[in-house]
């Protein structure tokens, strides 16, 4: 459903439902949508829509015929579990900030700022930032934030200061409906997104592909011989932190058991990011039904002048004969740690069967040659 936009008069409004169904607002009647959902994994999605719409100023409100007012909704669902409260009141606090910071070179100053809960018990940052437009002088931003659980719904319109005080504009803003949740669906990781398989043949990953915000480029893979790796990036567009994942494919000389596992992840990872770390804590092994063995590990990394963002590991490991691979996620403990982390460890098949038979193929091709 898509349509041009449009210059409309003020009465040309229609109520919207989102099509996630997770909120209702006003609209001008024509606008432009960009909606995406994203596979989370245990029949859940993420939505995100972005809508965007113009109309000429209300004459009779005093509007100049070049004042034209834009309206803009922004609904974005993170990939993790539910925020709480203090979590909540950061983001709406970093909004605010960000937005300030954006239209400092237009000499953009606060002039209304409002933080409160509404009857249905919503957090809401609402405010309104003046600033110097190039072509057409003194004009203003007003943006109303709302975020619950998993979800963020925010407002914004542009305007002369008649246009942002108009009762339309205040129509906009107060007729606002927000469910929280993420979609269900009956869609499957295996079944939805591209299948990956490793450059040895060690593992097969799942992505799916560049969705914008949560994705931007490919998986970017790399490998030797002995090693190989497969790099996703992931990005949460309500925390605005990604999580970096990495799945590297190990071969070795020697069956491995519980402390060659130990010694791999200390030696390859753990050192990487927490050289000063002396002394790990490791889950107990689990032998999975396909035979091979499990073991985990989480810690702490430390926020540098170079490092402002990644502040928890966890490694996954799995080892069957004197093949291992390794799950390593980096980013906030919240997204690594999150049951969409979790659902795309369980979404990767370790197959070190298949690795025998390249290696295998690959000997014999080297053979005819």
């Amino acid at each position: 459903m898509t349509a041009p936009t449009a210059l409309l008069a003020a009465e040309e409004w229609i109520a919207y439902s989102g099509r996630s169904n997770l909120y209702k607002v006003r609209l001008p009647k024509d606008y432009k949508i960009d909606a995406k959902e994203f596979l989370l994994g245990n029949g859940l999605m993420a939505a995100v829509e972005t809508i965007t719409g113009e109309v000429a100023p209300d004459l009779d409100e005093g509007g100049a015929n070049d004042s034209i007012k834009t309206y803009k909704v922004v609904f974005q669902q993170t990939l993790g579990q539910p925020l709480d409260e203090d979590l909540i009141k950061k983001l709406l606090d970093d909004e605010n900030l960000g937005f300030l910071e954006e239209y400092k070179q237009y000499d953009g100053y606060l002039s209304k700022m409002d933080n409160y809960f509404d009857n249905t018990g919503l957090h809401i940052n609402d405010f309104e930032i003046s600033y110097k437009d190039p072509d057409l002088g003194i004009r203003y931003i007003h943006v109303r934030t709302a975020i619950s659980g998993v979800t963020k719904l925010q407002l914004v319109s542009t305007g002369s200061e008649s246009g942002i005080a108009s009762y339309r504009t205040d129509d906009f803003f107060k007729m606002v409906t927000l469910h929280d949740g993420h979609l269900e669906t009956d869609k499957k990781i295996h079944d939805t997104w591209e299948a990956h398989t490793s450059p040895n043949k060690l593992f097969t990953a799942y992505y799916p592909g560049i969705l914008e915000p949560y994705t931007v480029e490919e998986p970017k893979t790399k490998n030797s011989d002995r090693s190989e790796v497969m790099a996703f990036e992931y990005y949460d567009p309500v925390l605005k932190q990604k999580l970096y994942y990495k799945i590297y494919g190990y071969k070795f000389n020697v069956k491995l058991n519980r402390s060659a596992m130990i010694k791999v992840l200390q030696d390859r990872h753990i050192m990487r990011y927490s050289p000063k770390t002396r002394y790990m804590s490791f889950s107990n092994s689990v032998v999975e039904g396909n035979g091979a063995e499990v073991i985990e590990t989480s810690f702490a990394i430390p926020l540098t002048d170079t490092n402002k963002t990644v502040s928890y590991a966890r490694l996954k490991s799995y080892a069957k004969g004197n093949y291992m691979i390794v799950h390593e996620l980096l980013g906030s403990s919240r997204l690594a740690r999150g049951v969409f982390a979790d659902n795309l460890i369980k979404s990767v098949e370790f197959h070190p069967e298949v690795a025998i038979e390249h290696e295998r193929s690959d000997s014999k091709s080297g053979e005819e040659k």
